[in-house]
This record gives C-alpha cells, sequence and structure tokens, in this order.
C-alpha cells in the first residue's frame, strides 16, 4: 500500500480524524488507500516517532503552483508497525497492515483508546504524567 510520512504532531492529527487536509508542495495522481506514517522527528515524547499509525483515504488534491492540499477521509486506525520513512509516496507491505481491534473483534479502537495503546506499548509517553 502507498504511505506517506509526517511529522508526528500532524501524522497524529490525522489519526485522531482532527485533520483532514496535508499541506504538499507537489502533487500525484494516485488516489485511494493511503498509511500514515510518523516520521522520526522529534515533535516530543508524547508522540509516536517512526511508526505507521493508521490508513486514510486520498480522495482528491486540489491548489496548484507548490501549493497543494490533500483531501483525506475515512481514517482506520492500524497496529502500528515500525517504518523507515522517506520523502513522496513510498510503499508499505499490505501484510503489515492490520485494523486495530478490541479483543480480536472488528469493533475498533476510537482514537482515545489507541492512543492509550501507544502508551502502553511504548511508542511514546503519557503528557499528563511528563508534567508531574
Amino acid at each position: 500500500m502507498k504511505a506517506l510520512s509526517l511529522h508526528p504532531y500532524y501524522a497524529v492529527m490525522i489519526a485522531a480524524g482532527e485533520k483532514t487536509i496535508e499541506y504538499r508542495s507537489w502533487r500525484t495522481d494516485y488516489r485511494g488507500p493511503l498509511v500514515i506514517c510518523s516520521s522520526r522527528f522529534n515533535d516530543g515524547p508524547q508522540f509516536p516517532r517512526g511508526y505507521a499509525l493508521c490508513a486514510v483515504d486520498l480522495r482528491d488534491i486540489t491548489g496548484g503552483n507548490r501549493k497543494y492540499e490533500w483531501h483525506l477521509a475515512d481514517v482506520t486506525l492500524i497496529d502500528p508497525f515500525p517504518v523507515k520513512g522517506r520523502l513522496h509516496l513510498f510503499d508499505v507491505p499490505d501484510e503489515k497492515l492490520s485494523r486495530l481491534c478490541w479483543n480480536d473483534t472488528w469493533e475498533p479502537f476510537d482514537f482515545d483508546a489507541a492512543y492509550e495503546y501507544w502508551i502502553s506499548q511504548g511508542l511514546c509517553s503519557d503528557p499528563d504524567e511528563m508534567e508531574n
């Protein structure tokens, strides 16, 4: 599946469903499923770095002159796996993609549960505990 690396903060915002437009200076003819990965960039310990976090549907790209809006929809949280990010679109193996579900059911995690899971797996730190 095609994948895109972003700064961890933005990858988490997309996974949470709070960011539905990603701005890029380039466009692609590709439309369809896209895995969102957090880069290794250090946006802080409360964000997972270097992991595939979710899949979205790249619906459209609008704009021009190096100011492109990538329109994203239908977030599906996935069981995170390590990814070495790259520039532009790249491929991740389909067999690594597994929907993040409760107790091996098809009931998907909501974002809050996924974030707690990321903390429990050591992918990031609990921001509430960092303040103490």
